[in-house]
């Protein structure tokens, strides 16, 4: 009984593609378009705004803990610790991060222990942490 309701719930709904409603509803659907077609989705949109209102170390940790394929806090103070200049344009683009800042993080992240870095990537997960919750 359970099967046969849920395969006509099923074979109910009906999926609509970029196709058929470009088709359907011509012009007055392209700026439905430009939204779909952008990179990031809206989790990663509400993600990212957030992590622009961050102070600059916070926003190049955040975005190595988000956005990047990590194993372990080792792996993402690896990382912070081998930004440099070519990194920069990525941060100057997503997070409009002047260079001047960029290069005074990086710098103080290669001369920080491994220690330092971990107990800040701590610091900011656990304030991050209390601002989602509020």
């Amino acid at each position: 009984m359970a099967k046969k309701t849920a395969d006509k719930r099923k074979s109910e709904f009906k999926s609509l593609s970029i196709d058929e409603i470009h088709e359907k509803y011509s012009d007055s659907a392209e700026g439905l378009f430009n939204f779909i077609n952008t990179e990031e989705n809206s989790e990663n949109i509400i993600l990212i705004d957030y992590i622009k209102s961050r102070p600059i170390s916070d926003i190049i940790i955040l975005d190595k803990v988000c956005f990047s394929n990590w194993t372990s806090f080792r792996s993402i103070i690896t990382d912070l610790k081998s930004l440099d200049e070519d990194n920069f344009s990525y941060y100057a683009n997503r997070y409009n991060i002047n260079l001047e800042d960029y290069n005074e993080i990086t710098a103080d992240f290669k001369t920080s222990s491994n220690k330092k870095i971990h107990r800040e990537i701590k610091k900011v997960l656990y304030l991050v942490g209390k601002d989602w919750k509020n």
